[in-house]
């Protein structure tokens, strides 16, 4: 199945973060970057 995803940027001070809207609770983050976000 592929669920789209929403990508939130990153900075300096906050870690970048990815949200599946259709699955309420599942997210993921990192602090080097998207790549490492995405594939966690």
């Amino acid at each position: 199945m592929k669920y789209p995803i929403a990508i939130e940027p990153g900075s300096d001070a906050q870690a970048w973060g990815v949200v599946v809207p259709d699955l309420p609770g599942c997210f993921s983050t990192a602090d080097s970057g998207i790549d490492e976000a995405i594939w966690r």
